[in-house]
């Protein structure tokens, strides 16, 4: 969420309204989104123009988003608290922090590391760069065991390029994503880097703009279409 989590304790409806179980909608595809504040909608306010949304929406997708502003996979930016992506992905829930990861999405998207990179570009030594990018590239090929796990039939596509700080640790994204396919040959995982943002600037708080998220958006969804081989 680009907003702490929100609890929904009661509601108010009108005097006519009908209340239902469950949604009646008939949804092709389920996905699930992993990420930090690009995938929360950060910097568009509202939350349907950002990329999940239409992505989803081009997809006649249902979806869940797993996000949070400054997430990092290893370290949250600025090298500030939370802490790394597992913990937010593994606490997602109710209060009582118990999610049972019944969603058994069809695809999971994976965006992430532009938090991290922004964090190797503030680290003065070299030698420590490189540990923060050793590390990522071990908590990488982590992560897509926990989401693996959590979503077991699911393609996993994983994703970056809309801000530019990825680039610091994009070698260790593809060399994660290989280690883990050579690992694991039967769990189908693809890499796609969308466009970068070409909005961005002090009213999107430096984020993609809404022309930006449209056009990630669009892209994603062809990508989707290819690797799911939906016509």
């Amino acid at each position: 969420v680009w907003e702490p989590a929100l609890t929904v304790k009661s509601a108010i409806l009108s005097e006519n309204a009908e209340i239902v179980n469950g949604h009646t909608r008939e949804y092709d595809l389920k996905i699930e989104f992993v990420g930090d504040s690009i995938t929360s909608g950060g910097g568009v306010n509202g939350y349907t123009k950002s990329y999940v949304f239409l992505t989803a929406d081009a997809l006649n997708a249902n979806f869940h988003a797993v996000s949070r502003s400054g997430q990092g996979l290893y370290k949250h930016a600025n090298f500030g608290t939370p802490g790394p992506l597992k913990s937010l992905y593994a606490g997602v829930g109710p209060e009582t922090n118990d999610y049972q990861y019944d969603y058994d999405a069809d695809l999971v998207v994976l965006n992430i590391g532009t938090n991290d990179g922004a964090n190797v570009r503030q680290t003065t030594a070299e030698a420590d760069k490189q540990t923060y990018r050793d590390t990522f590239e071990k908590m990488y090929i982590e992560m897509l065991e926990i989401i693996h796990n959590a979503n077991p039939r699911a393609v996993i596509l994983c994703t970056a390029g809309q801000m530019g700080d990825y680039k610091n640790v994009k070698t260790q994204i593809e060399s994660a994503i290989d280690t883990y396919k050579q690992q694991n040959p039967d769990v189908e995982v693809h890499l796609f880097y969308m466009s970068a943002a070409t909005d961005a600037n002090a009213d999107t708080t430096w984020h993609p703009g809404t022309e930006s998220h449209i056009r990630n958006g669009n892209e994603l969804a062809e990508e989707i279409k290819r690797i799911m081989n939906i016509k």
